[in-house]
């Protein structure tokens, strides 16, 4: 038996495989017959493969056994066992998906983003199509002559009495105008300054429940000729006028030094020239 303990576990292993006839005869030949070992040979063999002198399990048990089965079974099962596991994988992952499509919180997000995508559209095509607005300028006093862009014969009026056009007059409503142009105007009026101001996109206003937009402004005009500069005394109860070159600063003298003294006085005003007097020049 000591002898037997000292075998090499290759040596074992052949002489197992020539016991149960693993090794292959002559080809067209049978095997010659031999005598076949006993059920205790067998056991003592296997004792002296897996087990130590000691009576323990040897380290490279699973190592040995390894001999015993078929490389193809093994790649065989590895591989059937990869594709069962990517199997389940896809029909786990597609039952997931489905669920997660399926769900209210799914559909409610597909809705809220069409719905943001049919707003984005509409904006988009609002944008392109022309938007237009009503224009309407007075001033104070009304009938100054009004210039557009420059141009004497933009903004004009039939005359049906002469058969003829006359400029734009305060106040006045122009209607129909392309909101993203920028246009500009000139106010004149005999006696009074010139103004001049501009209509950008930016200052229309969109009317409510409406799609026209609309701008209004009045104009306070400034004199530059007056007959004379005047006051209304509150304790006189009457008005104070100053007439020349100076009567604008000696009118507000006279205000400043009533109101120092109690007297209520109205703010300094210009008497305009009669209608035909030739302008002073601006000062």
């Amino acid at each position: 038996m000591a002898k037997k303990n000292k075998e090499s576990a290759d040596e074992i292993i052949d002489s197992l495989a020539k016991d149960v006839g693993a090794t292959d005869g002559e080809a067209g030949k049978k095997p010659a017959a031999r005598g076949k070992p006993g059920a205790d040979a067998h056991v003592e063999t296997m004792s002296q493969m897996f087990m130590s002198a000691g009576g323990e399990m040897k380290e490279d048990m699973a190592v040995l056994m390894e001999r015993f089965v078929d490389p193809s079974a093994r790649s065989r099962g590895a591989k059937n066992f990869v594709l069962v596991t990517l199997l389940l994988a896809v029909v786990g992952g597609g039952f997931y998906l489905l669920s997660h499509l399926s769900s209210e919180d799914a559909r409610e997000e597909r809705r809220l983003k069409k719905l943001a995508l049919e707003e984005a559209h509409m904006k988009e095509q609002l944008a392109k199509l022309k938007r237009f607005g009503n224009l309407r300028i007075e001033t104070n006093p009304p009938g100054a002559v009004i210039i557009q862009d420059k141009d004497p014969n933009k903004c004009v009026k039939p005359n049906a009495a002469t058969g003829t056009t006359e400029p734009c007059l305060t106040p006045l409503d122009i209607s129909n105008l392309d909101v993203s142009q920028t246009y500009e105007f000139d106010i004149g009026m005999p006696n009074y300054e010139s103004y001049n101001f501009k209509v950008a996109e930016h200052l229309w206003t969109k009317q409510q429940g409406a799609e026209d937009y609309s701008f209004f402004t009045q104009i306070d005009l400034i004199p530059n000729a007056c007959e004379y500069w005047f006051t209304y005394d509150g304790k006189l109860k009457k008005e104070v006028q100053f007439k020349g070159e100076t009567g604008q600063p000696d009118c507000k003298k006279y205000k400043d030094e009533a109101t120092k003294k109690g007297t209520t006085v109205t703010d300094c005003t210009c008497k305009v020239l009669p209608p035909g007097t030739p302008s002073a020049p601006p000062k």
